[in-house]
């Protein structure tokens, strides 16, 4: 995530930019809580603030990152489990494998002579 944060003091309610063009994908809290974005110069993103001091989040967390995110997850579980599965399917075939050759075995004969 990319985010921008501006920390304000005014003695009176303004409007702070961000200096960001504004596109999909970028919020905004102030104080840490959700905030509505405004147009400044039809494409900055702006925030209005009261008086007093405050801290300004722009963040910006578009929906193709998530998804992306989302997406090697996904893949990274399934090689794990691929993995996991194709040790234990070798182990199990190494295993029934030697089983199979002690049975076939010859018995051993040991031979006394008297």
């Amino acid at each position: 995530n990319e985010s921008v944060t501006v920390r304000s003091d005014g003695s009176t309610a303004s409007l702070v930019s961000s200096g960001q063009v504004i596109g999909d994908g970028w919020s905004v809290t102030v104080d840490g809580h959700d905030a509505s974005m405004v147009l400044v110069d039809g494409a900055v993103m702006a925030v209005h603030v009261p008086a007093g001091e405050h801290v300004i989040l722009f963040t910006y967390a578009p929906s193709t990152v998530k998804l992306g995110k989302a997406v090697t997850l996904a893949a990274i579980l399934v090689a794990i489990v691929g993995l996991v599965f194709t040790f234990v399917r070798g182990r199990r075939r190494k295993d029934s494998a030697s089983d199979r050759d002690d049975a076939t075995a010859a018995p051993s004969v040991s031979s006394a002579t008297h």
